[in-house]
């Protein structure tokens, strides 16, 4: 089961932050998509803007850099949203 202190080191671009649907929150049992990064060092996590909301001002005093692209979620539409 992962857990909030199980950081990945990076990988991805900030570019792929809010866009790439495969990125999914880090809380353990959330399925979300990602919009919320906070990195320390060599270490991210990933979390919706749900949990990004919730964990950022601690993260944010305890020196994690804070990333919240929840905006860009549906800029893109899925082509699934474009069916009739």
């Amino acid at each position: 089961m992962k857990t909030l202190t199980e950081a990945r080191p990076q990988i991805d671009s900030d570019d792929d932050l809010g866009h790439n649907r495969s990125i999914r929150c880090d809380k353990a049992r959330c399925p979300a998509q990602a919009s919320v990064r906070a990195t320390k060092s060599d270490l991210r996590l990933y979390f919706c803007g749900h949990h990004g909301k919730m964990y950022a001002p601690t993260m944010i005093g305890e020196g994690w850099i804070v990333t919240d692209k929840t905006n860009l979620i549906n800029e893109k539409p899925s082509p699934s949203a474009n069916k009739e």
